[in-house]
């Protein structure tokens, strides 16, 4: 009996713990020009599904398909033009962190020919506009660097 108690116990700390990462994780307030760009670019996708979709998504992951991404895409095909598409995040919760309204940091993919590969990026905002001021991307070892 002793032991049923200590493992539940244990897992109701662990589900705390998971929680408070979760909570952590969505505390982070967007400034208005940065809503306004997320809240325009779900508004012009085409299907009512994609926007409720969009809309679930967390402030992380909001912010790097709809802040982040394409200046990231743009950013690194002027390093190297053989790249023609970007992952940011691997669909995992801890794949991205929205550090700050200043900073989106996280992990993701990136093709270059027929070859995808991993990758660690921040992408440092303004929330003053709703605009990223610089990404910077570390390829994965093994990869080289961008």
């Amino acid at each position: 009996m002793r032991t049923v108690r200590s493992t539940r116990y244990a897992w109701i700390v662990v589900a705390i713990a998971f929680s408070a990462n979760a909570v952590a994780a969505d505390s982070v307030t967007l400034s208005p020009a940065q809503q306004q760009r997320i809240a325009s670019a779900i508004a012009h996708l085409k299907y009512p599904q994609e926007r409720s979709l969009a809309n679930a998504w967390s402030p992380a992951k909001k912010v790097a398909e709809f802040i982040c991404h394409s200046d990231a895409l743009r950013l690194m095909q002027k390093q190297d033009r053989s790249i023609d598409r970007i992952f940011l995040g691997d669909g995992k919760d801890e794949s991205l962190h929205l550090v700050s309204s200043h900073l989106l940091e996280g992990t993701g993919s990136f093709r270059k020919g027929n070859e995808w590969k991993d990758m660690s990026f921040q992408c440092q905002l303004d929330p003053a506009t709703g605009k990223v001021l610089r990404f910077n991307v570390h390829a994965a070892s093994g990869h080289g660097s961008n």
